[in-house]
């Protein structure tokens, strides 16, 4: 009897059979069941487990020399390489791989697992290359291809690349007629070759030295162009100069290219090139210089020779032949050659420069140069008076000063004074070729004076000279800083204070207060009498000193009131008559205890009343007259002639025209009034009782 029953996709087991009879017997050993596949049991798979199940790692442990732009990697020498296979469902069968141009390797054996099959293996091989040949490409292509029991079959893939061909370097010039074995009389234009797989132009190192320093005409990454494995730059020599020429590349992969001998050569087209400089240029008018120039040369020529250069100075003083400085010896940079002129005396100078290379280029001839040297300072004199000087009488300052190069134009004198400002000068005045001198008339006002005289040359160079001294025909003035009130009263404590006003140092023979002397401070010209005035009365302050001219001045006596009591007001009308209410116009009298004492200002009900509005009476009160039905509120300000203040009390009253009121305030209307009405009373009820009785 034979049985056919499916076995689903995607299974992996065992599968056996028993059979049984009609009467219930079952062929069944349990020690020796009868498998339908082999005893490692049976698998059946779908596509859906190629991707899922068969994994090839293809590993490569070895560092590579660097990477390719894409991020492959890139080998310099052979690779090993490292598959890790795995096809745990159904097992690995075959494994077929390639290297590159290799040869591919299959494999058909593999060792079985516990479960019968090979679920997991790894396989090792070497990529091998060869300079020029083998697998010696940016495109090496590792290929594997896994094929299950179950006859699924996947691949893998991954590239590298191995570079074993060192770049290979060349150049060509375009001209290449020499003198002298390396100098060149024209420009050159040199061609750099590089023939590599995997160029790299910022990793070219060139070096183009121009005069011993790199030069800009250095190949950039950039400028390189490449047509496939060849690879090309252009350098372009048009600069006169000494040239030298480096050059290797290594490669992406490492290998280091051939190398190149460049000889070095110079190229000299021009003619020679000179230019003149100074450390001072701080003139004030592009002539003249108040201190010691260097001219300083150079010359750019790659074959200079100095006995051949020429240097025309000349130097005058004051119209008279002075001696020339001499040029330095020269120093040599590169192709730049260096000496100086040193114009140290005070002279007029000129220089005229030319030279001619060995090529006989002449050199460009810079103008003729012309300027003067003058350190020296004006001189400047003030006479006729001494400094710090004290004079009772006018003095008249003569003052002069002279330089050979003397700008007369902006040179000059100042006279000022302390109390007066500046003075207008007056002066006789004489020039001469070089100098300048002025006979001021006399000062004649009292004052401390500073005469001063500026003196400037051509050059800049400045002398200022001043002296100062004083003229003091009058003596001292004396003015009291407090303010009086009213020219004589004081109504705060303070301490005098006088300044004395004097062009010259004073000293105090005398000083009293109401005749007696007290101590005093002198300071920056003000006295100050050390104890303070607070008691009310009169005060004298005598005061005398002495100038160091020897003016001796007696101060007129300074004389004040010390008042701080404040003024009493007083209401005319007496206070046993001032009531709160009136019934007609009321007239109201305001006026100052003390007749010295005046009225300042009028307020009813809070408000100032303008002059118009109230009377000012010649012995110093005031009237005010209130016709107005209303409350009111009346008071009054004062003052002294010490400037003391006070306010009165309010004076609160109401003017009515109420009748029961006015009756009321009547005391005799109002008391008899009551009589009559009592009597009245009295009278009607007698009246009216001797009627009941009858």
């Amino acid at each position: 009897m034979t049985v056919t029953f499916p076995i689903k996709p995607n299974f992996k087991g065992r599968v056996y059979a028993a059979v049984q009879d009609k009467a219930g017997n079952i062929d069944m050993q349990k020690d020796s069941p009868v498998y339908v596949s082999s005893p490692y049991g049976i698998v059946v798979e779908d596509d859906t487990q190629l991707h899922t199940k068969i994994k090839a790692n293809i590993a490569i442990d070895t560092k590579p020399n660097n990477t390719l732009k894409d991020g492959t990697m890139l080998f310099q020498k052979d690779v090993p390489v490292q598959f890790e296979i795995e096809a745990p469902y159904s097992g690995i069968k075959q494994v077929t791989y390639k290297l590159g141009d290799m040869d591919p390797v299959v494999i058909k054996s593999f060792e079985p697992g516990k479960s019968g099959i090979c679920e997991k293996t790894v396989i090792k091989d070497i990529v091998k290359s060869k300079a020029g040949g083998l697998n010696d490409k940016n495109d090496v292509m590792i290929n594997v291809e896994v094929v299950d029991n179950a006859g699924q079959k996947r691949t893998f893939h991954k590239k590298i690349a191995i570079d074993r061909t060192a770049p290979l370097l060349s150049y060509d010039f375009d001209y290449n007629k020499v003198s002298n074995g390396h100098y060149y009389n024209k420009h050159r234009r040199l061609t750099l070759h590089i023939r590599e797989l995997n160029f790299e132009p910022e990793k070219v190192h060139i070096k183009v030295k121009e005069n011993g320093t790199i030069s800009s005409k250095t190949p950039k990454a950039s400028s390189w162009k490449s047509d496939g494995i060849d690879h090309t730059a252009v350098v372009v020599f048009d600069n006169d100069a000494d040239y030298k020429i480096e050059m290797d590349y290594t490669d992406r992969a490492g290998n280091r290219g051939n190398t190149l001998n460049f000889d070095d050569f110079t190229i000299d087209t021009k003619a020679p090139k000179a230019t003149v400089s100074y450390d001072n240029n701080g003139s004030r008018n592009g002539k003249y210089f108040n201190n010691t120039r260097t001219a300083t040369i150079k010359v750019v020529e790659h074959n200079f020779n100095s006995a051949k250069f020429k240097a025309a100075l000349t130097a005058q003083n004051d119209g008279k032949q002075a001696t020339a400085p001499s040029l330095s010896s020269w120093t040599k940079n590169g192709d730049t050659h260096t000496a100086t002129i040193r114009f140290y005396n005070d002279a007029d100078y000129s220089m005229q420069l030319s030279y001619t290379d060995e090529a006989e280029n002449i050199m460009n001839t810079p103008s003729k140069e012309s300027f003067t040297v003058d350190k020296k300072i004006p001189e400047v004199s003030i006479d006729s008076v001494k400094n710090l000087s004290s004079n009772r009488k006018p003095v008249a300052p003569s003052i002069s000063y002279s330089d050979i190069n003397l700008d007369k134009k902006n040179s000059g004198i100042q006279v000022e004074g302390t109390d007066n400002g500046k003075v207008k000068i007056k002066a006789a005045e004489k020039q001469e070729k070089h100098s300048i001198s002025y006979a001021m008339e006399p000062l004649k006002l009292d004052d401390n004076y500073v005469v001063s005289a500026n003196a400037l040359d051509m050059a800049g160079n400045k002398t200022n000279k001043s002296i100062s001294f004083s003229v003091n025909q009058n003596g001292s003035i004396f003015v009291l800083q407090q303010k009086l009130t009213n020219k004589k009263y004081v109504n705060s404590p303070f301490r005098p204070a006088i300044t004395i006003k004097n062009v010259d140092e004073v000293s105090i023979m005398s000083l009293t207060l109401n005749g007696v002397s007290v101590p005093y401070t002198l300071e920056n010209g003000v006295l100050t009498i050390d104890k303070e005035i607070d008691q009310n009365g009169k005060y004298i302050i005598n005061l005398q000193v002495r100038d160091a001219a020897g003016n001796v001045n007696r101060m007129s006596p300074i004389e004040f009131i010390y008042d701080d009591e404040k003024p009493i007001p007083v209401f005319l009308i007496n206070k046993d008559k001032m009531k709160e209410i009136y019934f007609g116009p009321i007239t109201l009298t305001m006026k100052c205890e003390k007749e010295a004492d005046h009225v300042t200002a009028v307020y009813l009900n809070n408000e100032v009343l303008g002059k118009n509005q109230y009377e000012m009476n010649a012995d110093g009160s005031v009237t005010l007259k209130v016709s107005d039905y209303g409350e009111y509120d009346v008071r009054f300000e004062m003052m002294d002639d010490a400037g003391n203040k006070a306010v009165s009390d309010v004076y609160h009253f109401t003017l009515s025209n109420n009748l029961l009121l006015r009756y009321f305030d009547n005391k005799p209307l109002f008391y008899g009034s009551i009589g009559v009405i009592g009597i009245g009373v009295i009278g009607a009820l007698t009246l009216r009782f001797r009627k009941k009785k009858a």
